[in-house]
């Protein structure tokens, strides 16, 4: 019995061990961009333990990452990055107005650049706006980011979003209860100055960078191997979007949670993490 009860200790502080997670915050600097990221790692963490890199979606801060934490027990180091102006609550810059897609694109590459020499893998995982983020990022860098992960991926924003056909705009803010009546009126054609989205003040420039992005004619360019995850009730990102760039993806697949819209409550979390776990495992 003495024995049994020792060994019960022995696999409770092992499992306590495994379990065990480090988590500091660091800086990074990209020009005049600073980025405020907060990194998960095992405790003890081996050296060039391969890094997920996580980008938040519209509104969204470094937070979003800590469900991923659970990567840790698999030896993978966890990032989440604040992006400059990404959110009213982000700790880089919440300024808003001046929000821009291709500028987070940008951070992001940035990031995977940095981290890929002392890393035995670089990995970019996304959701929301932030899939688009990732999605663009891996295509631009298909020799350095090893897997990608995309979470209700928002490919649709580039066409949703029209600087130059404003009311199909207005009518796709209207019907996702994106803004309040009268926020965007009917026949204004120009872009105003500020534009805000589910609260959130964005800038004329958010909308015409837009315009400049084509995911669908870029994610070809990555062909490592890609997993999908994504709702069959989300009204924001349609399933088909997801369907549509599985046809673009030459090494990809798609996993549906059944009855999931929008966004990850904490037990689709759970369901996300079974598939991205062992698709992430060294």
């Amino acid at each position: 019995m003495r024995a049994l009860f020792c060994l019960l200790l022995a696999w409770a502080g092992l499992s306590a061990a495994a379990q065990s997670l480090k988590v500091d915050t660091v800086w990074h600097q990209r020009d005049e961009r600073r980025m405020f990221c907060v990194v998960a790692s095992p405790d003890p963490c081996p050296a060039g333990a391969p890094i997920v890199l996580v980008a938040h979606g519209f509104n969204g801060t470094h937070a979003f990452a800590n469900a991923m934490h659970p990567l840790t027990q698999r030896g993978l180091r966890v990032l989440g990055v604040d992006f400059p102006c990404g959110s009213v609550h982000s700790r880089s810059d919440n300024n808003t107005v001046h929000m821009s897609v291709p500028d987070m694109i940008d951070d992001l590459i940035h990031l995977a650049l940095y981290y890929a020499p002392t890393s035995s893998a670089v990995y970019l995982m996304g959701e929301s706006q932030g899939g688009l983020i990732a999605g663009m990022a891996a295509a631009r860098l298909p020799e350095v980011v090893k897997k990608l992960v995309l979470i209700y991926p928002a490919f649709n924003i580039p066409g949703a979003w029209s600087a130059t056909d404003w009311e199909k705009s207005r009518q796709y803010a209207l019907a996702n209860g994106m803004v309040p009546e009268g926020a965007m009126p009917a026949g204004v054609n120009a872009v105003p100055d500020t534009v805000r989205v589910w609260g959130v003040p964005l800038g004329r420039g958010y909308f015409e960078a837009l315009g400049g992005l084509k995911p669908y004619e870029e994610m070809h360019k990555y062909d490592r191997p890609v997993l999908i995850v994504h709702g069959d009730k989300d009204r924001i990102v349609p399933l088909q979007v997801s369907v549509q760039a599985m046809s673009q993806y030459a090494n990809s697949r798609l996993r549906v949670l059944p009855g999931m819209g929008h966004g990850l409550a904490p037990e689709r979390a759970a369901e996300a993490l079974d598939e991205i776990g062992p698709f992430l495992a060294p």
